[in-house]
């Protein structure tokens, strides 16, 4: 198990979790993965990962469009999802007629 801790003069933590949850990381980890044993990453590759460190100032702007627009999609899902609950709701609703009579089927 490796530690690892953000200089934040240097590199923000939340900067720092967003790359490691980045496209770019993720191939990185496919490249330097060995696949004829257990995939590990040990202290010594991660010596060698190149990180872009833009200035901390510009890693809040980044932070905070990140932000912003995790919002928006969260937002979309959410009204999507209740969407989708009505429908189905809907659904049940109208089957439920049916079955019963309620509803006439021509």
């Amino acid at each position: 198990m490796i530690k690892a801790e953000a200089n934040e003069e240097i590199i923000l933590s939340d900067f720092l979790y967003l790359f490691t949850n980045s496209e770019l990381f993720n191939k990185w980890k496919d490249s330097i993965f060995i696949k004829a044993t257990i995939e590990n990453i040990g202290a010594d590759k991660y010596s060698q990962l190149n990180v872009i460190v833009p200035p901390v100032n510009e890693q809040k702007e980044i932070l905070a469009k990140y932000s912003d627009d995790n919002k928006k999609t969260e937002t979309a899902i959410s009204l999507k999802q209740q969407e989708i609950d009505k429908l189905k709701e809907y659904k049940s609703s109208l089957i439920n007629g049916v079955v019963t009579g309620k509803v006439r089927v021509c």
